[in-house]
């Protein structure tokens, strides 16, 4: 019962933070993604990544502990995770 909660309420949180940025996914998708099992058309494919990129700084939040010194490099880390490959450099 508690990771079907943790799964559904990450996935909520997910489709927020990304909604913000005028992502138009559903709940729907965002489980989906939490599993690789999200497939879109190549024209919407950048709505995925951005979903899965938070997922995955999310997990690695997780894994860094609540204790981690909340450094400029800590926060470049998570950054780079989430823009990873959004933006052309």
């Amino acid at each position: 019962m508690a990771a079907e909660l943790n799964r559904i309420y990450l996935a909520k949180g997910v489709l927020a933070t990304t909604a913000i940025e005028g992502n138009t996914l559903t709940e729907e998708d965002a489980l989906a993604a939490l599993t690789n099992d999200l497939r879109l058309p190549k024209s919407k494919d950048y709505l995925r990544v951005e979903i899965e990129n938070v997922i995955k700084a999310c997990n690695e939040i997780a894994q860094d502990g609540i204790n981690e010194e909340i450094t400029v490099e800590l926060l470049r880390k998570y950054n780079r995770t989430i823009l990873d490959g959004l933006v052309n450099e």
